[in-house]
């Protein structure tokens, strides 16, 4: 519902206009930069944000660190899987 006290310039841009700050390079688009786009639209009347954004993982360096780094960990954890025999369930320890 539309409350007339409320404008909404640019409801649906915050992104593209966080971009045009850091010339449309999604790699150099930060927090701070977002967030001061929010709040400038903000002090313009937006009364509400609704983000709809997929981020690309190679544009997320952390993310795509712990990816690799899971990755990684699964890898070895599969090894040590396959070299104890690969059994899913030992043998049963009987009730003490």
């Amino acid at each position: 519902m539309d409350h007339p006290q409320f404008t909404r310039p640019d409801r649906h841009r915050t992104h593209l206009s966080a971009l045009e700050k850091v010339g449309g390079v999604p790699e150099d688009l930060t927090w701070a930069i977002y967030r001061d786009t929010l709040i400038e639209q903000a002090e313009q009347g937006v009364d509400y944000f609704t983000v709809h954004a997929g981020v690309l993982l190679r544009y997320v360096r952390i993310t795509q660190d712990l990816r690799d780094y899971a990755r990684a960990g699964m890898q070895e954890k599969a090894n040590e899987f396959r070299e104890s025999g690969g059994e899913i369930y030992g043998p049963e320890v009987p009730n003490s």
